[in-house]
């Protein structure tokens, strides 16, 4: 899925919750630029709205500034939201030698499929039985 986004939060003014929930989707792996912006505010959100989030703690980054290093910045986030409970979501932070994918061709095809024919994102399925591919 691919999101155009105005705001830190990958939630406000788009269809991103919608798509999500229509296709029944309840658990995110996150990960991605500006840890301390997007990453965190999508993060905070996506629970509050009621998913259960993995962060990948290897996974996202940021830029340094005047007052700490990139890597710092990185390791204060995995820190405060590695156990954010929300009274819906939560989030987890894990390393990506920690994340596995269960994939049901089955049911991913048909899920991929469902939201490229609702037109709110950029996936193509090629076979029955094989992945999405972008």
């Amino acid at each position: 899925m691919e999101l155009v986004k105005s705001f830190c939060d990958s939630f406000m003014e788009t269809d991103v919750d919608e798509v999500l929930r229509d296709n029944n989707v309840s658990k995110l792996v996150i990960g991605g630029m500006q840890t301390d912006f997007c990453v965190d505010t999508t993060c905070r959100q996506a629970a509050a709205l009621g998913y259960d989030v993995l962060l990948v703690a290897d996974a996202h980054s940021t830029l340094d500034h005047e007052y700490l290093k990139a890597a710092q910045i990185v390791a204060h986030h995995n820190r405060i939201l590695r156990h954010l409970d929300s009274s819906k979501g939560r989030v987890r932070v894990v390393e990506t030698g920690k994340v596995s994918f269960i994939l049901i061709s089955h049911y991913l095809t048909k899920a991929c499929r469902r939201i490229e024919q609702s037109g709110a994102a950029d996936v193509s399925v090629s076979q029955e039985n094989e992945a999405p591919t972008r």
